[in-house]
């Protein structure tokens, strides 16, 4: 057991580094909601958009939103 739990200690040290910190994951959110509003802005702006029923438009931005 205390092989297993030393093991796991340097395998957790090793790839902490390769994970985002509390700031980087605040921007990377920060810069998501940006895209998805200024994708927002451009598919309001086309105007078959109007012609959309509102299930439609839904799934487009939850699709949006998903790609982002």
């Amino acid at each position: 057991m205390e092989n297993h739990l030393e093991e796991f200690h340097c395998q957790k040290d090793d790839l902490s580094r390769f994970r985002a910190g509390k700031f980087t994951k605040k921007v990377s959110d920060a810069l998501k909601e940006l895209l998805a509003l200024d994708k927002l802005g451009v598919r309001v702006s086309d105007p078959a958009w109007n012609n959309l029923s509102a299930v439609v438009k839904l799934d487009l931005i939850d699709e949006d939103t998903i790609r982002i």
